[in-house]
């Protein structure tokens, strides 16, 4: 009996010191940049939302991506479609976003607009 629980002691300390995910494991992620929600349009009967979020400086389009994530997070087990629209300072509303995300049937979609010219590229 002593012999049984001591081997399942091994077991445990074992199993709790690996296999698991690490940092390492994990993809980098861009660091959430600075943003407001500027609007949130929830339609509760079709289950979908339209967010628009505006940086407050200039961002990348993966920092951008990485703050769209975090919203949809956010919202995900309320509505089946989030669209997220990413609003460079000065940009507005009521045209192109920077970014447009979308959650739909468990995936994200991102799509940029080019046009918008204001990506700052990381020189270090």
């Amino acid at each position: 009996m002593i012999k049984a629980v001591t081997i399942s002691l091994i077991l445990l300390v074992f199993a709790g010191c690996g296999g698991g995910d690490t940092d390492q494991d994990a993809p980098a992620r861009e660091p959430v940049p600075s943003f407001r929600v500027e609007s949130e349009q929830p339609d509760l009967a079709s289950r979908t939302v339209t967010v628009n979020i505006r940086f407050q400086g200039p961002v990348t389009e993966s920092q951008a991506i990485s703050a769209a994530e975090f919203v949809i997070a956010d919202r995900r087990e309320r509505f089946q479609t989030i669209t997220v629209n990413s609003l460079l300072p000065g940009m507005n509303a009521t045209g192109d976003p920077f970014v447009l995300s979308k959650f739909k049937d468990g995936g994200i979609t991102h799509s940029y607009n080019r046009a918008s010219g204001s990506v700052r590229i990381p020189t270090h």
